[in-house]
């Protein structure tokens, strides 16, 4: 896995990227903002240290009984006056562990969250005076045309060559036992400044990198992750062709519910029509099916009214065979003697079939056997009714 640390360039514009791979540095380089993703894969790991002048850091400490909010507000009222802008303007994080607390503005940072979350990879945003303070905890650094000051607590600053010795006389006056270690042999200003009370341990931006490598823990992190589905595309390392799956497969589970529902509608909409029809076969004069059970034994009971039953035998329930459509009848059988009928149906709906059934209970008919079979709501088969004598 390949890391990388990156530091801003002097107009804060460009990122200047160290990279390491297998434990050793390989190479650096400079890019704009927008190309990180030109150069860096997902399963790479990145550290982002921010100019420590942009920072504020504060000693803090978390009482027992507090809560997180509670902390922080206490924090911010005890601190307003040292925030420049707006509270409501800057994030707020806190390390209990250093008793560490760090402010920053929110659109700063949110310029670089959403750079950094493009990546889809591990991302760690700190100050550049953490960098070194893991290192030597009270000492001096050069980054690229910036002086970084590490301080014993945690907190630091960073100022421009040019101001150094104005800054390095404030200091002097505020911390009397300063005694920080110069991490750059090259300052000899510094040295001039600071005489007998410094320590020079010359070491590389390299050497620190790899140190900060495995000594990073407890540090505030200031990187928010977001979601979306750049992240999420880098993080499972996918082709244009499973992309464009992905998006199809995405979109088809976002949309099958609504398609499922006007499919269902559909259904619907077929059996009201379906069901009118079969209506309209019994009675022309029905115009809507509101109850079906109800309309049915209405038809029925009109049906009754008008049949004629002949004194010999009672043939009254074959004057309605044409209300079941005789399509349907691919052959009936009339045996006098024995006086029984034989029909022999194809594909009748289950719902003449049960009005026919119903009419025969009304004619002094019954059911001799039943040879039928019901397949899709369709009766086939042979039904034999015995007719009445009189």
């Amino acid at each position: 896995m390949k890391q990388y640390c990156l530091h801003l360039t002097n107009n804060l514009s460009e990122f200047k990227i160290y990279e390491y791979a297998g434990g050793s540095y390989t190479t650096n380089f400079t890019v704009g903002f927008g190309e990180l993703a030109n150069y860096i894969q997902a399963d790479a790991k990145v550290f982002l240290f921010l100019p420590s002048n942009l920072i504020h850091a504060f000693v803090a400490v978390r009482r027992e009984d507090e809560g997180l909010q509670q902390f922080e507000a206490r924090f911010i009222a005890e601190h307003d006056d040292l925030i420049i802008n707006n509270v409501s303007d800057n994030d707020f994080f806190f390390s209990q562990e250093k008793n560490l607390a760090v402010v920053i503005s929110k659109n700063f940072l949110e310029q670089f969250n959403s750079e950094l979350n493009q990546l889809g990879c591990s991302v760690a945003i700190h100050a550049e005076h953490h960098l070194q303070h893991q290192y030597a905890a009270e000492s001096i650094l050069s980054i690229e045309d910036r002086l970084v000051f590490a301080f014993a607590d945690g907190t630091g600053f960073s100022c421009s060559h040019a101001n150094a010795e104005q800054y390095l006389s404030v200091l002097q006056e505020e911390k009397e036992n300063y005694t920080p270690t110069l991490l750059t042999e090259k300052e000899k200003q510094l040295q001039q400044i600071l005489g007998d009370k410094s320590t020079l341990e010359p070491t590389t931006l390299e050497a620190l990198h790899m140190h900060f490598f495995n000594n990073n823990s407890n540090i505030p992190n200031l990187f928010k992750f977001a979601l979306s589905s750049t992240t999420i595309f880098k993080k499972l390392n996918f082709s244009k062709f499973e992309r464009a799956l992905s998006l199809v497969i995405l979109a088809s589970l976002l949309f099958l519910p609504y398609v499922n529902i006007a499919l269902l509608k559909n259904y619907e909409q077929q059996y009201k029509t379906a069901t009118l029809e079969i209506f309209k076969s019994l009675n022309p004069d029905t115009r809507r099916v509101i109850n079906a059970k109800l309309q049915m034994d209405q038809i029925i009971n009109a049906s009754s009214e008008t049949i004629q039953v002949n004194p010999e035998i009672n043939l009254s329930v074959l004057n309605y065979l044409d209300k079941i459509d005789l399509n349907t009848i691919k052959r009936s059988k009339v045996n006098f003697a024995e006086s029984i009928v034989e029909l022999d149906l194809d594909g009748l709906s289950a719902i003449k079939y049960t009005f026919f059934l119903k009419l025969i209970d009304r004619f002094d008919a019954t059911i001799v056997e039943d040879r039928t079979q019901k397949l899709d709501g369709k009766i086939s088969g042979t039904l034999i009714l015995g007719l009445s004598n009189d």
